[in-house]
């Protein structure tokens, strides 16, 4: 384990740690797709999780930035409202 590992894990087993743990609900096929690419990419399953939540939020900020965020949005409640899907609140 790296010198840089080590700290960055003792850090979170003193509190210290600035990175948040969440939870979120994948599917069973989700989860099976992420834990093939992180073997085949020989990286930790929560490295590959972490990286693909940071590629999504920098996607989202790149939509944000050249104004297709607010048509993504529109277009996703005309699709939920068109094909009958509630979100979950």
């Amino acid at each position: 384990m790296s010198e840089k590992s080590k700290a960055g894990r003792k850090a979170e087993v003193e509190g210290k740690s600035k990175n948040k743990l969440i939870y979120a609900k994948i599917s069973e096929d989700e989860l099976n797709k992420i834990e093939q690419l992180a073997k085949e990419m020989d990286i930790p399953k929560m490295t590959l999780t972490r990286n693909l939540i940071l590629i999504g939020l920098r996607d989202i900020k790149l939509l944000d930035n050249i104004g297709l965020l607010k048509g993504y949005k529109k277009t996703s409640e005309f699709i939920n409202k068109f094909i009958g899907i509630k979100e979950n609140k």
